[in-house]
């Protein structure tokens, strides 16, 4: 059903702990569950072993060392056994909640995405206990609590044979590639989906000693700068809140899409027309403003 893939830092310190905390989430998420971890860092190797995951060491990187998402992306499909592909952070702990969300949409062409919880898990999780699952959930909605930023992703869920395979050369880590990824879904006539409702997505709070002088801003520099010029316009930076539909445990249902952000969607997706929406949005000012259409609330 499921082939999930990973490209952790380094198994080292506190880092370390809460990645071998989610790789053993992921191993245990249901029979047939495929795991692959990209790169060649500290522990790398020793952790996928231990586990009995997939290990590619070689990946390509930018100048900086960072590793390139479109080398995992493009490796995964090509190895993956099963019909969808999960790309998740290192620091994500799920439970089988995620393959129960991945059988409702099977194979289609969708991209399935959500919030996260962010939590504070300081030692390896009991994954001994058959309650570990039920423990987990709890603890996360007992002493977490669920990011309201809608612009940060941490798991993407999509068929491998579709062309969300295909990635421009993104810095992992760093800002804007996740936002893209839903744009290129919209972009190509998918469904986006925001599984949050039936998915707890467990987010391991860390600091950023991986970064460059232990900087916890991912929003600037060269590498920050490179993917900003790979997105191109920044109205195509997609959040959450542009999902076409949302996964309930009663099924699909389609969302209601503000009308101020169909116009932003609009110039995301439609670029050649943005003349043409311009033009309309300054007519309807006019038009309300002489009293022929109502007045803003």
């Amino acid at each position: 059903m499921l082939t999930v893939f990973s490209i952790p830092k380094a198994f080292v310190g506190h880092i370390g702990v809460i990645q071998r905390n989610a790789l053993g989430s992921w191993i245990r998420l249901g029979e047939g569950v495929q795991v692959i971890l990209f790169g060649g860092d500290e522990g790398v190797a020793e952790a996928a072993r231990e586990v009995g995951a997939e290990h590619v060491a070689e990946i390509d990187r930018n100048e900086y060392g960072t590793p390139l998402l479109n080398s995992a992306f493009s490796a995964a499909a090509w190895m993956a056994r099963n019909p969808l592909l999960c790309y998740v952070n290192g620091d994500m702990m799920f439970t089988d909640e995620l393959t129960r969300a991945a059988a409702l949409i099977r194979k289609r062409s969708i991209l399935m995405v959500g919030h996260r919880w962010n939590v504070d898990i300081t030692e390896p999780w009991d994954f001994s206990d058959p309650q570990w699952r039920k423990k987990l959930v709890a603890f996360t909605r007992d002493h977490g609590v669920r990011d309201p930023d809608d612009s940060a992703i941490d798991y993407f869920v999509f068929p491998r044979h579709s062309k969300l395979t295909i990635q421009p050369p993104f810095a992992v880590g760093r800002t804007l590639w996740d936002n893209y990824l839903l744009f290129r879904c919209r972009q190509l006539g998918y469904p986006l989906i925001d599984a949050t409702d039936v998915i707890t997505a467990v987010h391991q709070n860390h600091d950023y000693e991986h970064l460059p002088n232990g900087n916890p801003s991912i929003f600037g520099g060269p590498e920050a700068d490179a993917n900003k010029k790979l997105l191109g316009d920044e109205v195509r930076a997609f959040r959450l809140r542009d999902a076409t539909h949302r996964l309930t445990e009663f099924g699909l249902k389609k969302t209601r899409i503000l009308p101020w952000r169909r116009q932003g969607e609009f110039a995301a997706l439609h670029p050649r027309q943005k003349v043409l929406l311009k033009a309309i949005v300054d007519i309807r000012k006019i038009l309300r403003r002489l009293g022929f259409l109502p007045t803003r609330r």
